[in-house]
């Protein structure tokens, strides 16, 4: 319910535009996550937005989101990180934030334990698990 651009009820049809949006991403990478044990799908992680600020200085953002049972297991700590990493050492970012909202602290914990320190609160976006609902979100990079 605090996915920016996950829709609630998610259905096939914003599967399949999920895909279409994650494959066409020319610098980004979108990972499905899968549980070692028993190889099923848990949730998907994204290095995104990939630009280049009027500074010269290239960045991203990062984000994630997982199946409710998943949560607490330590799967978005584990894949964020190993995108963040892809970010400055494959792509040569100089730059990566994420975005929390501010009503789901344990996604800023998962930010925070990858050593992201809080820049500011951000505007107000719209949530679309919320069917567009404005939260207040949180800054991190």
């Amino acid at each position: 319910r605090t996915c920016a651009r996950v829709p609630h009820p998610y259905t096939v049809a914003d599967a399949a535009a999920f895909v279409a949006y994650a494959r066409s991403a020319p610098d980004g990478l979108t990972l499905a996550v899968r549980r070692r044990s028993d190889d099923a799908l848990v949730g998907c992680a994204s290095l995104d937005d990939v630009h280049t600020y009027a500074s010269g200085a290239r960045g991203a953002s990062v984000g994630y989101w997982f199946a409710r049972t998943a949560w607490g297991r330590g799967y978005a700590t584990e894949a964020a990180r190993a995108l963040v990493a892809h970010g400055f050492d494959e792509l040569g970012l100089d730059r990566v934030v994420g975005h929390h909202f501010v009503e789901n602290p344990a996604s800023g914990r998962v930010l925070a334990k990858l050593g992201f320190a809080e820049m500011a609160y951000a505007a107000p976006q719209t949530c679309a698990a919320r069917g567009g609902e404005a939260l207040w979100r949180r800054a991190v990079g």
